[in-house]
């Protein structure tokens, strides 16, 4: 798209707690290369790519680090198929002590100016690749993550993510908006449903449960 211009990098200022401030209340983000160690960027990737090998995700013929998908076993979120693999990527230590790391909290600090608190809800992104359909779409993060609007959201890709792979787009300056009105993609669509019957039966949120019942009355609703 013509109109996507490049993030404005801030690595050069990342230990500069009040030109981080300001950036971030102007643009509404930041984006600092190498922030995490590669290492442990790359051990984590690995580990989950073996949980998709061994799924069938990924050909066996190639390997492992290249990460070639077995288009034959695709699936997506909330199919069953897709959520067994995720809920065994989800339960790796590794993955949740990542959000720990002192190298994104220090960050975060000297941005906030005070002690942070890492948000337990930590997802994951994984896609088949050339299914353009099924990337996420715009959002604002407070709609699933609730309990308030002033989170910051660290987004990283576990391997070097060049332009033509696809990436993180953001909105300069959407963040000085309020939350945005919104709805459902597709109101009796089946996907939809499905996951707000996972919501309701799995989460742990009471306010993220009672907004999944108020939505699926919507839907029976709309579809009596």
């Amino acid at each position: 798209m013509s109109d996507v211009k490049p993030y404005l990098d801030s690595t050069a200022v990342a230990g500069d707690g009040h030109e981080l401030r300001a950036r971030m209340d102007r643009d509404g983000y930041l984006f600092i290369r190498g922030l995490l160690p590669g290492d442990v960027l790359e051990d984590l990737r690995l580990d989950f790519l073996r949980i998709v090998r061994d799924s069938g995700w990924l050909r066996r013929d190639a390997p492992l680090e290249e990460a070639l998908p077995d288009q034959s076993a695709f699936c997506v979120e909330p199919e069953p198929a897709y959520m067994d693999v995720y809920g065994r990527m989800y339960a790796l230590q590794q993955f949740h002590a990542i959000q720990h790391r002192p190298e994104l909290l220090e960050l975060l600090e000297r941005l906030c100016g005070e002690d942070v608190l890492p948000h337990a809800r930590i997802i994951g992104r994984a896609i088949f690749p050339q299914r353009d359909e099924f990337t996420t779409p715009a959002h604002q993060d407070f709609i699933p993550i609730q309990g308030t609007p002033d989170t910051y959201t660290a987004w990283f890709p576990l391997h070097d993510l060049p332009l033509e792979l696809g990436g993180l787009e953001c909105s300069t300056g959407s963040h000085t908006s309020d939350e945005l009105a919104f709805e459902l993609a597709a109101a009796g669509d089946q996907r939809a449903r499905s996951t707000l019957q996972r919501i309701v039966a799995r989460d742990g949120d009471a306010v993220k449960r009672q907004r999944a019942e108020d939505f699926l009355a919507e839907l029976d609703a709309q579809s009596g």
